[in-house]
């Protein structure tokens, strides 16, 4: 009855499905993160240095209180996603028309690229109401005025909004298959994509992205690398099992992302090593 009841709503009333399934896993996420100590490591965080990104791309983001009784560790101290540092070197150097981050979730990236390019529209999706709430929180508490909030991101909405020079940053659990289609929304061929990718819950997507993207942009191919602390990090007050715990991300396998980069159409690339 239960699977007939999931079925029914996945294919009638997909967005409330979506919004339902995204309710329950960050409910489940937090209840695991209290049991093993993260929530206590964030206020610890907090009250030793505060509420600010230390170090990496979005140093000084503020994350709102709202947040807290989340795992913040490797975002506070800025290890957060660090195989990405080469992205962003070149992506925040450059001008776009308009931001998608598709997967928001509390509004890390949302708000920290707001910091960056506050003349453009960015526009940040998340199927969870919570996440939303907390990405108009962390707006208001670094004063930023440019982010558009969504819920479910749709080919529709982008066949009809997305303008070409955007950047899309997307993380949503395998829908990057559906929502990422050059052959259906003709703008995305002039956009710079960066792609969390889930070929678990989506097998095959990776590929399938490389070949839809091959004739308009080059790729690069980024493994998850081996944790360290930022070397200006400086936490002698951490037990041994609180250092190790910070720098967990909790992916259930060796994470990978894929760049999409249409300012530089050369040979594909695969970047993979230890920070």
């Amino acid at each position: 009855m239960k699977e007939l009841l999931k079925y029914f709503l996945k294919r009638f009333f997909p967005n409330y499905y979506l919004a339902l399934a995204s309710r329950r896993s960050r409910a489940h996420s937090q209840k695991l993160e209290r049991e093993w100590g993260c929530t206590t490591l964030t206020h610890k965080l907090v009250r030793h240095y505060g509420p600010r990104v230390l170090s990496g791309p979005f140093q000084g983001l503020e994350f709102s209180s709202g947040t807290f009784d989340r795992h913040l560790a490797p975002k506070l101290l800025g290890s957060f996603e660090r195989e990405l540092s080469s992205v962003w070197e070149k992506v925040l150097r450059r001008s776009y028309a308009a931001i998608l981050n598709i997967g928001c979730a509390e509004g890390y990236y949302a708000v920290g690229l707001s910091l960056y390019f506050s003349e453009a529209p960015i526009h940040a999706f998340d199927t969870d109401s919570w996440a939303r709430k907390m990405v108009h929180q962390m707006a208001e508490t670094n004063r930023v005025h440019n982010i558009r909030i969504h819920g479910a991101c749709d080919v529709r909405w982008l066949s009809e909004n997305l303008r070409p020079h955007s950047f899309i940053l997307s993380d949503c659990e395998g829908c990057e298959d559906a929502l990422l289609r050059p052959d259906l929304v003709r703008n995305m061929r002039y956009c710079d994509l960066l792609v969390e990718l889930h070929d678990q819950q989506a097998p095959g997507v990776t590929e399938r992205l490389k070949r839809r993207f091959g004739s308009t942009h080059s790729s690069m191919l980024i493994a998850q690398q081996n944790r360290s602390f930022p070397d200006a990090i400086d936490i002698p007050f951490l037990s041994e099992a609180e250092r190790h715990l910070a720098l967990s991300e909790f992916r259930p396998e060796r994470q990978r992302w894929l760049f999409l980069d249409s300012n530089e159409k050369s040979n594909s690339t695969t970047l993979d090593g230890t920070l």
